[in-house]
Parts: C-alpha cells; structure tokens; sequence
C-alpha cells in the first residue's frame, strides 16, 4: 500500500509513552513520516477522549498496562500478578469492543511481552472474545513485540504491509482519502459559489418544492459525493487477496445496499409494510409523496407472498429461475431477496395494486426498499399506473354511438361514477 495512504492522527496508548524507549522510538517513526501523535497515559483516559476518535488514522495499544507499575486507581499492586494479568485483558478488550462503536480503524497492539505469550495468552484472549481469527484478512488487530517492530521492519513500512492484506481495511484508508478530499472540494466550492449561503438556498428551495429539507439536503449532499468519489487507486490483486468468504456474510452485505430503516417517517417509494403474512410495498412515484402536495398522503401498495425457498418443488423452482438471468420474472410480477429470515424472497403481484392512506399503516412498516431494486419495480408497475393519453374522437362519431338523445343520462351516470377513487398522479 502507497505510504501516503496512511494519513491521518494516530493514537497511542501506553503507561510508559514516555519512558519506555521502545514505544518513544516507534512514535519517532511515526511522527518522521508525518503523522501526528497522539498519546495517552491509561486507557480510562482514551475512554473519557473515545467520541473524537471518529476519523483517527490508526490506534497503537499496548497489552500491559496494570503488571509494569502500580496501579492505585485499582487497588491492584505488581506482586498480584494473576489479578493484574486478567485486569489488563478485560480493559484492552473492553476498550477496543467501546472503540469499534465509534470508528473502523486498523488497531495495532504492540507489546513488550516475547512471541510465547502473544500467541499463548494475547491472541488466546482476543479470540475468546471474537476480536481475532485464524483467516488473517478478516482480522483488524495486529499484534507484536516492540523491539522486533523496530528490528526487522520499521513501524510505517509495518503498518502499510500489513493493512495492504487485508482487504477491508485497504478499501477503507483508499475511499476514506477520497471521502474527506471530495468533501472538502464540494464544501468549498459550494461556500465561494454563495457566500457560505448555500444551505439556506437550498433549504427554501425544497420548502417551496413542498419537500422535507432534511431529506432533500441529505440526498444532496450524498450525490455530490458521489460524483466526485473516485476509486481508480485500487488495486485488485489485493481487494481480492481474500481468499474464502462465508455465504451468510454476503448476504448480509447486500442486503444492506437493498434496505434501509432510517428516516422512515415520511412515506416513499420503495416502503416496505407487513400486515399479518403479508407484505406490501409503495411504489408511488416520488414527487407525488412530498408533503403538502395534493393527496401527498396517499400510497399506491402492491401485494407480496414470501416464498419458502426450500419447500419449493424441483419443477416449480424451474418457473423461477434462469441460468442465464437469475430469477424469472412474469410480466406481471417482481421479487425482492433477502428481506428477513421467513422472508428471503418476496413475490409482488403488479395487479394487486390498492390505493391506501399512509398514515393508517405506519404502524405496519418495516424499511425501505432502495434504489435500483424500486425503480425497477415502478418502472414495471407503469404499466398499470401510466397516464399516456390517446385522440379523442370525433364528435359525428361519438354521436353515431351515442345519440345526443341518450347523453343527458350517461352524463348524469359519468359525473356520478368518475368521482375520485384514485388520487392523480403529479406529472414527474
């Protein structure tokens, strides 16, 4: 991995930061090629600074930080020394279980204590608690001795071999470096093009559009960045150097870029409902579910059976599925994947569409079905739901089917059965 990836503020976290001679050469380093430091003392000092770790470069931890020197805040004194090994594996462990709920950064635990123990009692302890694993590249944890790191490698040249192996991280310091530069370049040039105005410009925007501003602001903000994101750095031979995955892993992975659960409280396309066995899903269009625009309140729902995969026949699942396409999908019909466990495909009928009131099944929503997966349904249900119009015809015609002297009751009946069923759409 590049050297100038790993940017950023490091921490450290070492009793001795300033009198052992190891962990003073290894911050050196690390200062050296231009990284800040930032130390601490005790890990309850770290905890008390956890909230500003979110956009930390990478943590140093060092494992004995009770069995060195007296710690009094403890009552535990150096003779004890079963009571202050197990004190400093609960401390280390717990402080790095507290730091993966603020930030996702390589941690690196660098001890004085020989290969013997780190494999024996360090690694031992971190796999107990489901930190460390056999597969390296599923590891964020790198342990070693002080004095080796300083020996054999070098500190950064350490650090960038190690996260250049494993791949989650290497795609982590890549697209973090091209998060904050395009953040930075949309943030100013938004502020010079209005004079810092720019939030209020469009906030007025969306209030006149009759659109949440919160919404809209955030659905701005995440397009700009992703025009301006650009992952051409990468290299495949190491975002592929992980060499098995788990199958539940890759569901869970994509299921997360099908669904959300967040800022549900305004009906959209793509809302997702469960109503005893049932499911349902919106597939109104989006500018017609903008607050305060006409009959806004309304949803248009489409009806689902989930499909219990296994208990389906050999024959049936060849109506379904496709070598070439994946899933079969009729005309009249579409499937979401992965929804939930009784769930994992969902059958929608496109002919099952009902027009409801939204807040009469708020209660009833799950998440949100994202884009592309929507669009693709709403883009199959305008066969249902287009207005595309046609000539009207001549009036001589009309009247040879229609003689004017039976108009007066046919009209009567057509003002009383056209009265509004299904709210108009906004032409989008």
């Amino acid at each position: 991995m590049p050297e100038n990836l790993c940017t950023g503020i490091a921490v450290v976290i070492d009793n001795e930061v300033t009198t052992d001679p190891d962990i003073k050469a290894i911050i050196s380093k690390i200062e050296n090629n231009g990284i800040p430091v930032y130390s601490f003392k005790s890990i309850k000092n770290a905890r008390a600074s956890l909230q500003s770790f979110r956009t930390i470069n990478f943590l140093i931890l060092d494992w004995r930080m009770h069995t060195s020197s007296a710690d009094y805040e403890s009552g535990l004194m150096p003779g004890y020394f079963s009571q202050l090994y197990e004190a400093d594996s609960t401390d280390a462990i717990d402080f790095i279980k507290k730091l993966r709920e603020i930030c996702f950064v390589p941690v690196f635990i660098f001890t004085n204590e020989p290969e013997g123990t780190i494999n024996d009692e360090i690694i031992s302890k971190l796999r107990e608690s489901q930190l460390y694993f056999d597969d390296e590249t599923r590891n964020f944890i790198h342990i070693r001795n002080k004095s080796s790191i300083l020996r054999e490698t070098g500190v950064i040249e350490e650090i960038n071999a190690w996260i250049s192996k494993i791949p989650s991280l290497y795609l982590l310091k890549i697209w973090e470096n091209e998060l904050f530069k395009a953040k930075n370049t949309i943030f100013w040039e938004l502020y010079y093009a209005s004079n810092g105005s720019w939030p209020k410009m469009l906030w007025e925007n969306f209030k006149k559009e009759n659109e949440d501003p919160k919404y809209g602001l955030n659905d701005t903000l995440f397009q700009l960045l992703k025009a301006h994101i650009d992952l051409g750095a990468l290299e495949e031979e190491k975002v592929l150097s992980k060499s098995v995955y788990d199958l539940e892993d890759v569901k869970k992975l994509l299921k997360g870029t099908m669904y959300c659960s967040n800022t549900l409280t305004i009906d959209k396309p793509g809302d997702i409902y469960k109503k005893g066995d049932t499911y349902y899903l919106n597939v109104r269009p989006e500018c017609d579910t903008i607050p305060g625009r006409p009959e806004c309140e309304y949803i248009y729902l489409i009806k689902g059976d989930a499909l219990e995969m296994k208990k389906i026949p050999p024959e049936k699942k060849k109506e379904l599925y496709n070598t070439k396409i994946g899933f079969y999908e009729k005309i009249g019909e579409c499937f979401i994947f992965l929804f939930e466990n009784e769930a994992e495909v969902i059958n929608f009928k496109l002919n099952t569409l009902k027009v409801e009131k939204g807040g009469e099944w708020s209660a009833y929503k799950k998440c949100r079905l994202l884009p592309p997966y929507i669009t693709h349904i709403q883009q199959k249900c305008s066969i249902y739901l287009s207005r595309v119009g046609k000539p009207r015809l001549p009036i001589q015609i009309e009247n040879d089917f229609f003689p004017p002297a039976t108009i007066p009751e046919i009209q009567s009946n057509i003002s009383t059965n056209n009265t509004k069923q299904v709210p108009n759409e906004s032409k989008s």
